[in-house]
């Protein structure tokens, strides 16, 4: 399933109504359309992704969107999905949820994903309702900057939304090499104020970045590499919300690698709103892997 590379590509241009303008269209495409016995038809976004592919991101996003629209009373709580292959991007999707169980507090389900050619991703999804709270604690926010005001010239054209990597780290080919890890703030203005499409969109924020932490630290590397002469493709990922916001806020992807190796990256991340309180986490297993040449 392709990642999106981020990228802070000199002179691209992006103003704050063009930026709502995908947001719009990219919660269009999470509204599912219904077919009856828990099964949905799903649009794709041609925003993001690689080539004719659909963007993994999208797909986490339409799971999570499935998931709370089969099981109104409560909200996700956690997704674990497996990518089995790309989806086309000019083909709809067909989402099936199937509701194992229906308590007071929890419940769970399994997302299915796919297409024409069979099977493209499977989610075991908990959902779950307010309980009593005894005690809290959770992860400080990293030290950062603050984000600055979005200006023309500072987006990424194939980035759906804002996104600013924080203390100049730049992922081009040109880019320095550091350590696998990235800081990044990341918005969808205008994103309805709706918990369940925050969610979501948060689940397609998460996708990408952990791709670009880690080739961080191998010159030669590179995100914008991708499918011109690396593939990167999700393999796993793993969402956890742990309190609630609202996408169209700021929110603090704080991402590292500690594993790279055997062409597999493993990837962890925290996110975190602006005022610093930890509300999600999510883990990740890539492919890197060089692209072929055609045989003669």
């Amino acid at each position: 399933m392709s990642t999106a590379a981020p990228s802070n590509e000199e002179g691209a241009e992006a103003s704050p109504e063009a930026s709502e303008d995908q947001v719009g269209s990219l919660v269009e495409v999470l509204r599912l359309e219904p077919q009856g016995d828990g099964r949905f038809v799903a649009r794709n976004h041609p925003g993001s992704g690689g080539g004719r592919v659909v963007f993994g991101g999208q797909i986490l996003a339409q799971m999570v969107a499935a998931a709370a629209q089969a099981v109104p009373d409560k909200a996700v709580k956690s997704l674990h999905a497996i990518f089995v292959r790309g989806g086309e991007l000019a083909e709809p999707l067909g989402i099936s949820v199937e509701v194992h169980h229906q308590g007071r507090l929890y419940a769970s389900a399994t997302v299915t994903v796919g297409q024409a050619a069979g099977l493209c991703a499977r989610a075991l999804v908990l959902l779950d309702a307010a309980d009593v709270e005894l005690a809290r604690h959770a992860e400080p926010m990293p030290a950062v900057d603050p984000p600055p005001e979005a200006r023309a010239g500072d987006a990424d054209p194939r980035t759906v939304g804002e996104q600013q990597i924080a203390g100049g780290v730049d992922l081009s080919e040109e880019g320095e090499n550091g350590p696998p890890e990235l800081l990044a703030w990341r918005r969808f203005p205008g994103a309805p104020d709706e918990p369940a499409i925050s969610q979501a969109l948060l689940a397609y924020a998460s996708e990408p970045l952990l791709f670009g932490a880690a080739l961080r630290p191998h010159a030669g590397l590179s995100p914008a590499m991708s499918y011109r002469e690396v593939i990167p493709a999700v393999i796993t990922h793993s969402v956890t919300y742990h309190d609630q916001f609202s996408a169209a806020d700021w929110m603090l992807l704080s991402v590292r690698s500690p594993h790279l190796g055997r062409g597999r990256i493993f990837g962890t991340g925290d996110v975190f709103s602006q005022d610093g309180r930890l509300i999600a986490s999510f883990t990740q297993e890539n492919q890197l892997r060089p692209i072929r040449p055609p045989s003669a």
